[in-house]
């Protein structure tokens, strides 16, 4: 029996996109919605997926920034995110963002704010896997960090301005209160658009 050469090629085409779909629900992620809801909308974009492994008492990566999205899901361990403005003496660095995450749990940045991830425990190494989406060649991970250490800012709200404006000098240092009030106003913000769960 002779089959017909474009049957072929149809059939050939049909089996290979149950494969790719086969494999892709079987080891990634199927993303449904408008790409606006991780961040895509402006134009462009890079995914960079990375394995982060802190052994303990480690430190991954320094001081950085990240200048889009970033996504972190702990598969392992402990993980501190130290803010860059948090100061050992400070009473209270939670204020500024300094958190403690562990297996299963996951996190989010999207600010550019300068930070570093800690492994704090001497026995157990920390797994993280991360997800960072940035414009078109851009890095997924920039350096912060200078002759001088680590780094302070961007200023995100007006509270910080008023209480710790000495202390920023990310992108830039601020000459008075005022000029950090000035700055977080104009600054853009990013909004992360999530879809609704309309049985809630």
């Amino acid at each position: 029996m002779n089959i017909p050469n474009s049957r072929i090629k149809l059939t050939v085409l049909i089996g290979s996109a149950f494969l790719i779909i086969g494999g892709i629900v079987a080891y990634a992620t199927v993303f449904t919605g408008n790409a606006a809801y991780l961040g895509l909308w402006q134009g462009p974009a890079q995914i960079y997926a990375n394995d982060n492994n802190v052994t303990g008492r480690g430190v991954t990566g320094g001081w950085h920034y990240h200048a889009g999205f970033a996504y972190n899901v702990v598969k392992q361990g402990t993980v501190v995110v130290e803010d860059g403005c948090a100061n050992a003496e400070d009473a209270n660095p939670e204020e500024f963002g300094t958190r403690t995450y562990t297996a299963g749990q996951a996190f989010e940045t999207a600010d550019g704010r300068v930070h570093r991830a800690v492994n704090p425990d001497g026995n157990i190494d920390e797994v993280e896997i991360s997800m960072t989406i940035v414009p078109q060649g851009g890095r997924p991970r920039v350096p912060a960090s200078g002759s001088l250490g680590k780094r302070c800012g961007p200023a995100r709200s007006v509270s910080e301005c008023k209480s710790y404006w000495e202390r920023f000098d990310f992108p830039a240092q601020f000459a008075n209160q005022g000029e950090c009030i000035a700055y977080v106003n104009q600054r853009p913000t990013v909004t992360l658009l999530a879809p609704e769960d309309p049985l809630q």
